[in-house]
């Protein structure tokens, strides 16, 4: 038999950050499949290398080339890093998604530099508790889905 294993949309309430965000949910997609799990994890660990790399070379090493090049690789994985979460936060309802754009604002805002870190933080945490068995055996279903939240 064929299981056909779909989408999981699990709701993160704004306003266990905020309170002024009120009801609002952002619906994150908790089940992607591994090939986009390891295209995050690839994006991340590029950018890790990259600024261990700038760590590891001395000052007088770190040359106006050597260092933009590291830039480049740094900024080029946070672009990896920002379109995963865009298609990870658009799986939901229509009219629920973000896009890369609405990401890239947030991420250049400076009135509230801390929102857009506690958003990917909670997500990768909402996805690893939905791979962990001991969440699948003790949450009921219910409590978990955005209409719920």
């Amino acid at each position: 038999m064929k299981i056909d294993i779909p989408k999981i949309i699990e709701g993160l309430r704004l306003g266990d950050y905020a309170p002024e965000f009120g009801e609002a949910v952002l619906c994150v997609w908790v089940n992607p499949p591994r090939r986009l799990r390891e295209a995050y994890t690839q994006a991340v660990e590029e950018s890790v290398d990259a600024l261990r790399q700038a760590q590891e070379l001395s000052r007088e090493a770190l040359e106006d080339e050597i260092l933009a090049s590291l830039q480049q690789r740094v900024r080029a994985s946070e672009q990896k890093q920002r379109e995963w979460f865009a298609e990870i936060w658009s799986q939901g309802p229509e009219g629920t998604g973000w896009t890369l754009e609405e990401i890239d604002e947030l991420a250049a805002s400076d009135s509230d530099p801390a929102l857009l870190p506690w958003l990917i933080g909670r997500t990768v945490a909402m996805i690893g508790e939905h791979r962990s068995a001991s969440k699948k055996a003790s949450t009921p279903r219910s409590a978990r889905s955005p209409s719920a939240a």
